[in-house]
């Protein structure tokens, strides 16, 4: 799928999916619920807790 054609799944810009893809925003939670029903996956499986990730990096 193009990302336009995904944006458009997601009900969200373009230009929006472009600027999260490239880090140039960060994605607001309403955004972030349309991309994951888009994925039809649940919100959680794209936001992580950076400090989860520092935890069990230090437990290595």
């Amino acid at each position: 799928m193009k990302p336009g054609e995904f944006a458009s799944k997601a009900s969200i810009s373009y230009s929006t999916l472009d600027n999260i893809e490239n880090e140039r925003k960060n994605a607001s939670l309403e955004v972030l619920y349309r991309i994951a029903a888009a994925l039809k996956i649940p919100v959680e499986a794209i936001v992580r807790d950076p400090t989860a990730l520092e935890i069990k990096a230090n437990a290595s």
